[in-house]
């Protein structure tokens, strides 16, 4: 996950760039059973990778603005997901629209652009954004939380934190409560991130009543509903997950071993699992 810093000053702006060393994936034929990507687009060629700048957006605001993640499609395209108590807006006008009451109630916003640098589409949603991904079809998850609860677009769900699915053009495809899945309400959400049949997964930390808090994931399938949580034996956080075309997942961290004159206060660990979360092993 990516974090931006918040803005400085009554007047901010805040930079999306894309180089030119970004070039469209060659995507091979997948079987019947994977989420297959969108064909595509014949017009989008390679081009030469030189590093310049090959565009720039500028996205202003009152100062309190912070980047929960970037994320982009096997087209090129880049999502961004946002957070604001204020308006923003960019070269095409309002991005994200602030919410109504005083204090104004958190909001989050997720913008799509293309290759060129043009805004194909946005929305401006309450809430609070952790985590962006995009999957291969180009269908964008964006996980956060609402302490008041709120209507994404599916009905009304629960306070805590939340799973957000929307199409390529942005269209709302589903929510889901994660405590509403069983997952604890006190999950600290670090990444999300999606294998070829388009599961879901998320990254963070477990309470534990006698460790306080252990390495976690959380998986569920491309419907939202829920398949298995896994979490690490020893105190610690986990703070990135990468699912390769088998559908094993890679988990990376932190852990705390018990303070001792030799031992480290946090120690690097990465774990692989399989696709059912069963441990193959561990590194560290």
């Amino acid at each position: 996950m990516s974090h931006g810093a918040r803005g400085w000053g009554a007047c901010w702006a805040w930079v999306l760039l894309a180089v030119a060393c970004e070039r469209p994936e060659q995507l091979a034929a997948p079987s019947p059973s994977v989420e297959a990507p969108p064909a595509a687009a014949s017009s989008l060629k390679a081009k030469p990778l030189t590093g310049r700048t090959r565009w720039l957006r500028s996205l202003t605001g009152a100062g309190r603005e912070s980047a929960a993640g970037l994320a982009h499609d096997s087209r090129g395209n880049v999502v961004l997901a946002l957070n604001s108590e204020a308006a923003v807006a960019d070269l095409f006008g309002p991005l994200l629209v602030p919410g109504s009451g005083t204090p104004a109630s958190q909001r989050f916003g997720v913008a799509k652009y293309g290759t060129g640098g043009e805004r194909m589409w946005s929305a401006s949603l309450p809430g609070f954004a952790e985590a962006v991904t995009v999957s291969s079809r180009g269908h964008v998850l964006v996980a956060g939380r609402n302490p008041e609860g709120a209507d994404l677009g599916g009905g009304p769900l629960p306070a805590g934190r939340f799973l957000l699915k929307l199409g390529r053009d942005g269209d709302f495809l589903w929510a889901r409560s994660l405590g509403a899945l069983g997952v604890s309400p006190d999950f600290v959400l670090r990444r999300v991130e999606t294998d070829l049949l388009g599961n879901v997964v998320l990254a963070g930390t477990l309470p534990d009543a006698k460790l306080g808090g252990v390495p976690a994931l959380v998986k569920v399938d491309a419907k939202g509903g829920y398949l298995w949580t896994y979490a690490h034996e020893e105190p610690g956080e986990a703070s990135g997950v990468a699912a390769d075309p088998e559908g094993h997942l890679y988990v990376t961290g932190l852990l705390h071993p018990p303070r001792s004159p030799v031992a480290l206060d946090s120690q690097p660990f990465l774990v692989k699992l399989d696709a059912r979360g069963r441990a193959q092993w561990e590194q560290r």
